[in-house]
């Protein structure tokens, strides 16, 4: 059963087909959304669009504007005008800076933190001409607001993540689109497997997290439900941590 929090938003979700995405759309397909699923691997996207009612999905590269304007043109295409987004795509390696060659450092600043811009802006561009109110959120993470070793690279770019929600939030205000992100701590993925896969690294996370564990992804549903719905109307500009506590010490 659906608590309709969301009903009658039409919202795009890129990185839909990964560990959060997936989990948030069908969050937000619960809540009563309709959800358009987009991803750079299409099996991915497919598969979580297929589990949910109405869903379509879409391949994009969210590196690439013209990539992105195609993906907006299908998503509409399938559902109508769109009045939410959620950019939960990402990429994260574990490099030491001494080590960290220039092809690397801009393969992930120009996914985490290019493609949030360019598919933020290009939805917004799409509510703005249709004059009517949005919502986006980003995920940005816990490493946007402290540091840790070997990851100057995701570091910056989920830095900028928090920064560029800002801006968004205060250019926007004035069109009806709120901006906001959320900031996850550490969350059991792929993406994460090197942290939750080795017992060390595990301890050593349990250690640093004061409710000592990993979260899953269906604990960010909450906060991106929020933040998208109506609930949120006096909610712009802001980061809100789910992370067990790693941000309070």
């Amino acid at each position: 059963m659906t608590n309709q929090r969301l009903a009658h938003r039409h919202i795009l979700i890129t990185g839909g087909g990964g560990g959060i995405g997936s989990a948030l759309a069908k969050g937000l397909s619960d809540a009563g959304a309709q959800v358009f699923i987009a991803d750079v691997k299409a099996e991915a996207a497919t598969r979580t669009a297929e589990a949910l009612p109405g869903a379509g999905w879409a391949e994009v590269d969210v590196r690439d504007p013209a990539s992105v304007e195609g993906l907006v043109a299908a998503a509409e295409a399938h559902g109508g005008p769109l009045n939410g987004l959620v950019c939960a795509h990402g990429l994260s390696t574990y490099q030491p800076f001494l080590e960290l060659d220039l092809a690397e450092w801009q393969r992930i600043i120009d996914v985490n933190l290019t493609g949030t811009f360019i598919v933020g802006q290009t939805v917004a561009r799409r509510i703005v001409k249709q004059e009517t109110k949005g919502a986006i959120v980003n995920i940005a993470s816990t490493l946007g607001w402290v540091g840790g070793p070997n990851r100057v690279h995701y570091l910056a770019s989920k830095g900028g993540v928090n920064l560029l929600t800002r801006g968004m939030a205060l250019d926007l205000v004035a069109h009806g689109i709120r901006v906001n992100a959320i900031g996850p701590g550490p969350i059991v993925t792929e993406m994460t497997r090197p942290r939750w896969d080795d017992p060390a690294a595990l301890k050593a996370t349990h250690d640093r997290t004061p409710m000592a564990r990993m979260g899953q992804p269906e604990e960010l549903v909450g906060a991106v439900v929020y933040l998208l719905s109506d609930e949120a109307s006096f909610t712009t500009g802001t980061t809100l941590y789910v992370d067990g506590g790693w941000t309070a010490q």
